[in-house]
């Protein structure tokens, strides 16, 4: 045991690390993921047609359709191939991911609102636990043990369960659990449940966009940023290993900063 800033703290394993322990690993299913087909182009501008009807005049919308018919005879066809093309030379993903990345890395508005969602956190039910400093610490600690459970891939899967009270339970994860990743899916639904796409869980902390030459990146940072009294200090909140408070520390005088 060392002392630190008033705290015993221990080195050693603890469960409060954690969320929770799955049974499954976090991304056991992802491989086995049906892929996003590519629509036939006829549908793609049949819908197109569809949803310009509550926006342009009958005029307007005949003058559309043969805009529409024009280029699906014509362009549309080489483009369509293409698109399909690519997207069978990436089977690790699907047509639309890349679209979406080039669109979030090219545009400069802000990312707030524009592209990630936001949270807002109602306040504590105890009242002591609502002060600044508290409160901060708390989310600090609490995001934390979310990071390390999704790091070491013990961070539930995303399953719908079209049936909980007949796929949500232990013979399930046994059974899935035990299927190559390659076939765990299909084993789900064999249950009515459908494990959902976790590829961007792996962004869900320290990723940063970086403003570059078109189209620009997205680089994993980890810090945190503290103020007190005017003065801004940074530090990285993980250990090499694992640490664990025994006793709460002193923090009284640092309330009103």
């Amino acid at each position: 045991m060392v002392t630190l800033h008033g705290a015993l703290v221990t080195q050693r394993f603890s469960e409060r690390e954690y969320l929770h322990k799955t049974r499954i690993p976090t991304y056991h299913f992802q491989p086995s993921l049906p892929r996003l087909p590519v629509p036939e182009l006829e549908k793609s501008c049949q819908r197109y047609l569809n949803a310009q009807l509550p926006l342009v005049s009958e005029t307007e919308h005949k003058e559309l359709q043969k805009v529409v018919a024009e280029f699906q005879a014509g362009k549309g066809q080489d483009l369509h191939k293409q698109l399909v093309e690519q997207d069978k030379a990436n089977k690790h993903t699907n047509y639309v991911s890349d679209l979406w990345f080039d669109m979030y890395l090219k545009d400069r508005r802000s990312v707030v609102l524009t592209h990630n969602p936001f949270v807002t956190f109602v306040d504590d039910p105890r009242p002591e636990y609502n002060t600044q400093l508290i409160r901060s610490a708390n989310m600090l600690i609490s995001s934390i043990r979310c990071m390390k459970t999704m790091r070491d891939e013990l961070l539930e899967p995303e399953v719908f369960h079209l049936n909980p009270a007949k796929s949500d339970t232990d013979t399930f994860r046994t059974v899935t659990r035990l299927l190559p990743s390659s076939l765990s899916w299909y084993g789900a639904y064999m249950f009515k449940a459908f494990p959902l796409d976790m590829s961007q869980y792996k962004r869900l902390f320290n990723s940063c966009r970086i403003p570059s030459v078109l189209p620009g990146e997205v680089t994993a940072y980890f810090r945190y940023l503290k103020t007190c009294g005017g003065t801004k200090f940074t530090f990285n909140p993980l250990s090499p290993l694992p640490l664990q408070l025994t006793t709460p520390p002193t923090w009284a005088p640092e309330q009103n900063n």
